[in-house]
């Protein structure tokens, strides 16, 4: 069966070591589906800017793989006094990731990603590896409660635009709660933490939090907070963290 999704209004995701996978699966059923999403947003007065999202993602889902690749891409400007374009945001990413279930508690994953950002001088960011994801509440009735466990390795290779390359191995490794606690109401939080292998204090951390409430049947808003830290940023960027508060709605058919 095929089922397409339109997003409306999606804020982009937040850029780290490896984008936030957990928020941007699907349901997982099997078969084709996909969705695609326009972003826009404007203001003017005292506050003038401009601010464009696309994004996209398809998936391909059997009984013993779950398959998806999905990109986005984001950049909000404003303008000077001087009539001089000043960008806010500039950023996009592209992964791709295929999962092969064993069991109900241990599914092995493989991934790659492409990404960059401008506002902490990342030109490219290339990485591929593979880990564990562990379902820790697979054995309880109640499955609107989910607990995931996600272990694993990966090698990444950064550009950057005020240092040289950087390539290495890291361990990346995640938790992921979600609980619907009815049927128009949601929440999920996760966090991660990705650590260089020989630089233990050259480490990555996200947590994400987003609360989503189904408005009608088509319709759903969702609200999130996500903070990145980066214990080790690259030369030029003045803050270890960014904090960001974003909200969207959601149109399906």
């Amino acid at each position: 069966m095929i089922g397409w999704k339109c997003l409306l209004l999606l804020l982009p995701c937040l850029a780290v070591a490896q984008v936030n996978t957990e928020k941007i699966r699907s349901d997982e059923k099997q078969g084709f589906s996909g969705s695609v999403s326009l972003g826009y947003s404007m203001a003017m007065g005292n506050s003038e800017y401009l601010s464009f999202t696309p994004s996209t993602r398809i998936d391909y889902n059997t009984e013993k793989y779950i398959n998806f690749i999905a990109a986005s891409y984001n950049r909000k400007q404003t303008e000077l006094k001087k009539g001089k374009e000043f960008l806010m945001a500039h950023k996009g990413f592209a992964h791709i990731r295929s999962a092969r279930i064993l069991n109900e508690f241990l599914s092995w994953e493989v991934f790659g990603q492409w990404e960059f950002n401008e506002f902490i001088n990342l030109e490219r960011r290339l990485l591929g590896g593979s880990g564990a994801r562990f379902n820790l509440l697979h054995s309880i009735s109640d499955q609107s409660i989910k607990l995931f466990l996600g272990t694993g390795g990966m090698y990444e290779h950064e550009v950057y635009s005020v240092e040289n390359d950087k390539s290495l191995w890291r361990s990346t490794n995640y938790v992921s709660f979600k609980w619907k606690f009815t049927k128009q109401g949601s929440v999920q939080t996760t966090g991660y933490y990705q650590v260089s292998v020989v630089k233990p204090d050259d480490y990555r951390v996200i947590s994400d939090n987003a609360l989503k409430l189904k408005m009608a049947e088509w319709l759903t808003f969702g609200t999130s907070v996500s903070l990145r830290y980066d214990n080790d940023p690259a030369i030029g960027v003045k803050k270890k963290y960014d904090l960001e508060l974003n909200n969207n709605f959601t149109a399906g058919f």
